[in-house]
């Protein structure tokens, strides 16, 4: 009797990991996760890092991944460094529906030397730039020399050029930052236009030395024949 007990058991016990397998497999879409990991994804299923929406949108034959940071697209081949990630394409599988096409991808956040922090400040061109803070769309709010400005991409700012280079958000204020360039000269073109003013000039008519003293002599010729 406890033989039948103990093999009714197992079946139980069997039937249960059966279905905990499945359901495990089964599981896709977003998942919360943690500093450098592999994950591999489906045309449209995400990931979320420190806060930040990691999604893939397609991969084509050649390997060339588009996905998606916080809404904002990015194309990646082999290696990239996007929104505060450094992702490397471990592996990709492209087929002629969207359905099969996965990339796994190997993602961990990076900060490059010189980032700013949130309050962090340098100066150019005699200007004290200010970190004000990030958001999770790649607003940046700034401040130049004591101008306030929200950018989202490079430009000119109270004549500083400034070049975005790349910015991290996560849910900790502390540890968002922001990593900028300047370009120190900005070349300014004018132009100006020429205007070209026509001059007239109204010349005389003056007979050649030669023909102006025959026709001299045919006058005196002419005033002697009446003054007879």
């Amino acid at each position: 009797m406890k033989k039948y007990i103990i093999f009714g058991l197992l079946a139980i016990f069997l039937v249960l990991g059966v279905f905990y397998i499945k359901a495990s497999q089964s599981k896709t879409g977003k998942a919360s996760a943690v500093d450098g990991n592999d994950y591999t994804l489906g045309i449209g299923e995400s990931v979320i890092i420190n806060g930040n929406n990691i999604q893939l949108q397609d991969v084509d034959s050649q390997g060339n991944v588009k996905l998606y940071i916080n809404s904002i697209r990015y194309t990646v081949k082999d290696y990239g460094e996007f929104a505060g990630f450094a992702i490397s394409i471990v592996d990709y599988n492209y087929d002629d529906s969207k359905v099969g096409r996965k990339v796994t991808f190997h993602i961990s956040p990076y900060k490059p030397d010189g980032a700013l922090m949130i309050g962090g400040s340098t100066v150019t061109k005699g200007k004290t730039i200010i970190i004000d803070d990030v958001s999770s769309s790649g607003i940046i709010k700034i401040q130049v020399g004591g101008k306030a400005y929200e950018i989202s991409e490079s430009g000119v700012y109270d004549g500083v050029d400034i070049i975005l280079d790349d910015f991290y958000y996560t849910y900790n204020q502390e540890e968002r930052w922001v990593k900028l360039s300047f370009r120190e000269d900005i070349i300014t073109t004018t132009t100006t236009e020429k205007v070209e003013i026509q001059k007239t000039t109204t010349t005389s008519f003056k007979p050649p030395e030669q023909d102006y003293n025959f026709f001299q002599i045919i006058l005196n010729w002419v005033s002697g024949l009446f003054s007879r």
